[in-house]
């Protein structure tokens, strides 16, 4: 058998040629594939970003101004000046009671009787003004009245002080 060497070398070229495309054509397809990923993720972030970055509808409320109704102002206050309200002067205190005012930052518990398991009547704010009308024997509590006729209670002692 004779064997050509022209025919050879074809067949060789060929074999290369069909090696180079296929080569080609995997570069290709993968290179496609990426490149539709990509896009698909660039889209899907700029959707979930437009989606969080877009403001929500306002909400609507009954009591709103319907649109286009005009909201008139209200009147400027007028210029009078009101007299100042005569307060009658403050009642006389019972003997050795004195005006005081709360110390304790957070406020006092007004209790029933002097001691923790006294009912609460009520509480008394920081800054207030209290009567205080005497001390408990053990002086550890202090009997108060809130304002000039409210409510009688006791308090624990050391969170007043004196006004007058």
């Amino acid at each position: 058998m004779v064997v050509d060497p022209h025919r050879e070398s074809q067949t060789i070229v060929r074999w290369l040629w069909k090696l180079l495309r296929g080569l080609v054509s995997l570069i290709s397809g993968i290179a496609i594939a990426i490149a539709f990923l990509a896009a698909g993720g660039v889209i899907a972030v700029r959707y979930i970003v437009t989606q969080i970055a877009t403001a929500p509808p306002r909400p609507s409320f009954a009591n709103d101004p319907k649109p286009g109704a005009v909201v008139t102002p209200p009147p400027p206050p007028s210029s009078a000046v009101a007299p100042a309200p005569v307060l009658p002067p403050p009642s006389p205190l019972p003997p050795g009671a004195y005006r005081a005012r709360v110390t304790q930052p957070i406020g006092l518990v007004l209790r029933s009787t002097p001691n923790r398991s006294g009912a609460r009547l009520g509480s008394v704010d920081y800054n207030d003004r209290v009567i205080v009308l005497g001390d408990s024997p053990d002086r550890r509590w202090q009997r108060v009245r809130l304002g000039e006729s409210g409510p009688e209670g006791w308090v624990r002692s050391g969170n007043t002080r004196r006004l007058d």
